[in-house]
């Protein structure tokens, strides 16, 4: 009960107030560019310029929000980041948008759409510079990242390719409102993986493939697990471990219980946390981990 208030006491605020949100400007954001070549040392900068070290405009580009709380050394950075540099020649982005993040959750999550227009318009410079296919363009997202991306999203003149939304922030947003938050128009493919549906998390399916792995409400392994940190995690650590090789075969089904139950055991298969963006893949899967790494059964 003690976390749970403490939880309370840290989400006050009024949402809908525009004025919480008033500080948010392109200054609050800075970039960092990684690579092959600079896999541990970020190229930094808050306006993009003619000359990036190493950017490669043919290569797939990726970029990473963090969430509340958090910055470019963010768990969801590292853990992404080096996942896609061990297996893939890429482009990697991480967006810094500490000095707003690392506020009271009200003032972070009404400056979601903010930040997410300043990500935005840094997409279609990147575009317009380097001549960026947008189709090459993946947005990854965590708890209010993940509502970033969907704003950065929809913010692009052409639709990126993919979005990936981890474990999208619940408190202050709506199945209902759409407008402030990850939806399917944001991209050309938005997945979605929600692993603490039960507080941090959004319970509901808001993409075009929603995975709700152990029931995306709280995850194996992690006990009780009050505040939610360590379930509200397994999201990126799943995407991670999917990056590099393991498999999350999810089944599409209506609900968790059915799944469980066998109910669904023959219908379509898919990979939770692939890059691909296949449109054949649609809907609502289900899937159980393990309690500890590999969390992928295979």
């Amino acid at each position: 009960m003690r976390v749970l208030c403490f939880l309370v006491a840290l989400f006050v605020g009024t949402f809908g107030d525009p004025e919480v949100a008033i500080r948010a400007t392109p200054d609050d954001v800075t970039y960092y560019l990684y690579t092959k070549h600079n896999v541990d040392a970020g190229h930094s900068f808050q306006r993009l310029s003619s000359s990036l070290p190493h950017f490669d405009a043919k290569k797939q580009t990726y970029i990473l929000i963090h969430g509340w709380m958090d910055g470019y050394n963010a768990s969801v950075n590292n853990y992404v980041k080096s996942a896609l540099l061990q297996i893939h020649d890429v482009n990697i982005f991480v967006v810094d948008w500490s000095p707003i993040a690392k506020t009271l959750y009200s003032t972070a999550r009404n400056s979601v759409t903010s930040i997410g227009q300043f990500v935005g318009d840094f997409v279609n410079d990147l575009i317009e510079t380097y001549g960026v296919s947008s189709s090459k363009i993946v947005l990854i997202g965590h708890s209010l990242g993940a509502h970033i991306a969907g704003n950065a999203g929809s913010g692009v003149k052409t639709p990126v390719g993919h979005i990936i939304g981890l474990d999208p922030a619940g408190p202050g947003f709506s199945l209902e409102e759409t407008g402030d938050r990850l939806d399917p128009s944001d991209g050309q493919y938005v997945q979605v993986i929600h692993t603490h549906g039960r507080l941090l998390g959004f319970s509901f399916s808001i993409g075009h493939v929603d995975y709700f792995p152990n029931g995306g409400k709280v995850q194996a392994g992690c006990g009780l697990d009050l505040a939610g940190a360590c379930s509200h995690a397994r999201s990126f650590q799943y995407l991670a471990e999917a990056i590099t090789g393991g498999e999350f075969v999810a089944t599409k089904c209506d609900n968790y219980s059915d799944y469980q139950n066998g109910k669904c055991a023959n219908n379509q298969k898919a990979l939770m946390g692939s890059l691909v963006a296949d449109q054949s893949v649609f809907g609502d899967y289900f899937l159980d981990t393990n309690k500890a790494e590999p969390f992928a059964q295979g």
